[in-house]
């Protein structure tokens, strides 16, 4: 189904399927709901609530460390795509920008990338190749996973109206 984060009524951001919501919360590490989440479709979701979580840390004494305040905030993720200029930024304000981002897949040749509004947006490349494409159709370079384009834009810069992007794989 299709879930959105909402903030003061207004839908802010497309929650994707498979992306998870109130991890800092059932961890108490987040003291007030940042934004409401709302199913717009009939949805399945699967939820732990806090107390059964630390009921099932009570059962697993030696994990609980893992989850300790300390833990949490030196915590380093196994490998995972990060904007390149976000590395080393808090996990929270990463974790804020995954719940935000709209996540989608391209088949090869899709043009959408071209088109507005994600013409005009920074784009984080998870999985595949992407061809930077120049009005003509020459290619200047090929983006992989952990490359991004357009990144100018997070700063108030003007998105590049030069290029395209188009997927390989």
């Amino acid at each position: 189904g299709v879930v959105v984060a909402e903030r003061s009524g207004r839908a802010i951001a497309r929650i994707s399927p498979g992306a998870t919501f109130g991890e800092l919360a059932m961890l108490g590490q987040s003291p007030e709901r940042a934004v409401t989440i709302r199913a717009v479709t009939l949805c399945f979701l699967m939820s732990i609530q806090s107390s059964v979580f630390h009921q099932a840390l009570e059962q697993f004494p030696e994990e609980k460390d893992r989850f300790s305040d300390d833990s949490l905030q030196n915590q380093r993720e196994g490998p995972r795509v990060v904007w390149p200029c976000l590395r080393g930024e808090s996990s929270r304000l990463l974790y804020l920008l995954d719940l935000y981002a709209e996540k989608f897949s391209c088949d090869t040749g899709d043009r959408r990338l071209g088109q507005a509004p994600l013409n005009e947006a920074a784009i984080l490349v998870l999985d595949g190749e992407v061809s930077v494409l120049t009005r003509e159709g020459e290619e200047l370079q090929v983006l992989t996973a952990g490359c991004c384009w357009n990144e100018r834009i997070l700063a108030g810069a003007r998105a590049k109206q030069t290029e395209r992007l188009v997927p390989i794989t």
